[in-house]
């Protein structure tokens, strides 16, 4: 990313400049109030920075036969592990060690049984349809 051109967005700046000399302020003092407002933005670099941080940090999943042992697991990983009580097809439970102990957060298993089915549905016609807001 280092040799891409960097482009930052500075319309929110350039109002708050017009803002500053809307209030007759001596132009020392707007430069003065304009150099402080740019302390607040990141450098291209510490944006890259941060970015690669959070990356480093955030979590993955990975599928597993068993949960490893809690010394050999990951901070930043859900362990699936696949369901033992009947599920049908690719249904997992999910882990991750929290406090040097196993903690369930989940489970893929999706439960669609209070859904209507295509089967149940009767189609109105546009005529039944327009029939609604006419009473």
């Amino acid at each position: 990313m280092a040799d891409q051109k960097t482009i930052i967005d500075l319309t929110g700046l350039n109002e708050f400049r017009k803002e500053l000399e809307a209030r007759t302020l001596k132009p020392a003092q707007v430069a003065q109030i304009m150099v402080e407002q740019l302390e607040n933005y990141m450098t291209a670099e510490q944006v890259e920075q941060a970015i690669a941080t959070l990356a480093s940090s955030a979590l993955s999943r990975e599928v597993v036969t068993a949960l490893p042992l809690v010394g050999a697991a990951a901070a930043n990983v859900i362990y699936m592990v696949p369901a033992t009580d009947g599920g049908a097809g690719d249904t997992y439970d999910e882990f991750v060690l929290i406090n040097g102990k196993w903690e369930k957060i989940g489970s893929t298993r999706v439960d669609l049984s209070g859904y209507v089915k295509a089967d149940d549905l009767e189609f109105a016609t546009a005529a039944e349809i327009l029939a609604l807001w006419d009473e």
